[in-house]
């Protein structure tokens, strides 16, 4: 998340309660960052694609004020993209996700984008 806080325009009361029940589920949350790049991890072993690590990913953020990277391995990625696109020329605006008549990304149960 680029900003400092997570759901930067809702009640104090809404801020904390997310925060901590995502930190509560396990979630770690990452703030003032963007994301570079969402690879496939690679599982060459294949007690680990039968355990089902096959679908996790490999992440790299950058600080928004350092400029600094960090690389990590994700089981489940949420990637937040706030209100409105900074650019949607290359924003999420302009992909081929799925869309439903409201302009929301269809997902899955699992929350991934369908048919991709």
């Amino acid at each position: 998340h680029r900003g400092e806080e997570v759901l930067q325009y809702a009640t104090e009361f809404n801020r904390k309660t997310g925060v901590e029940r995502l930190e509560k589920a396990g979630v770690e949350i990452i703030t003032g960052t963007s994301v570079v790049e969402v690879s496939a991890l690679e599982i060459d072993d294949k007690e680990d694609a039968m355990r089902g690590l096959n679908g996790r990913c490999q992440v790299t953020v950058e600080n928004i004020d350092t400029k600094g990277a960090q690389t990590f391995n994700a089981d489940i990625l949420l990637w937040t993209a706030g209100a409105m696109a900074t650019n949607t020329q290359q924003g999420i605006l302009n992909s081929k996700l799925p869309r439903d008549a409201s302009g929301r990304i269809v997902t899955g149960k699992y929350l991934r984008a369908k048919d991709c």
